[in-house]
């Protein structure tokens, strides 16, 4: 991870030099991206509009141990979560971060429409008919976080929507009200 300094610079803001928007299609521009990170007060969410409109992957990674942190210190009954093992509420928050910036995103070939077998061919995914896109279920969360369907739905989606809600659910908000603020 990297040094607190290092992440309190990157959030701070700066003059932003994008290339004005072609215009047509009603989209967050540019600019919009620029203005709302002016805006927003939270540096989580600054991170999250970071990685989710501009680009900027290399984030994700610190923004899921920041949202661990969070979870961790908003949920109160967090020691009734028993896990499998290992770090799981990280896993969960890379999981919501992850599904949250591209929810169409096949979780079976990421988006690339073909998978690779064990022997190295290479075959059209089959989770999204070769397409890239395909809306994550309960049985791709429950595959992702290494448990059963069955143990997902009776135990851990209603965890995993509690960091959604705590996590990328306010980050979104936060980013919709500096938006409204830019466009009103």
């Amino acid at each position: 991870m990297r040094d607190s300094r290092e992440l309190l610079a990157m959030l701070a803001v700066k003059v932003q030099h994008y290339n004005p928007s072609s215009g047509g299609i009603p989209t967050i521009t540019p600019e919009d991206v620029a203005h709302i990170l002016a805006k927003i007060k939270s540096p989580r969410a600054t991170l999250y509009a970071r990685i989710k409109y501009s680009g900027q992957d290399e984030w994700a990674k610190d923004l899921a141990s920041l949202m661990r942190t969070q979870v961790l210190q908003e949920v109160e009954d967090i020691a009734r979560w028993r896990g499998k093992g290992g770090d799981w509420v990280l896993k969960l928050c890379q999981m919501a971060l992850v599904e949250s910036i591209d929810p169409n995103t096949c979780s079976w070939c990421n988006g690339v429409a073909e998978v690779t077998l064990e022997d190295g061919q290479r075959i059209e995914c089959g989770g999204c008919s070769g397409t890239g896109h395909r809306p994550w279920r309960d049985k791709d969360r429950a595959r992702l976080a290494g448990i059963t369907p069955s143990a997902w739905c009776n135990y851990w989606s209603e965890r995993y929507r509690t960091i959604q809600q705590l996590t990328v659910d306010r980050y979104e908000d936060m980013l919709y009200g500096a938006i409204g603020k830019r466009r009103g």
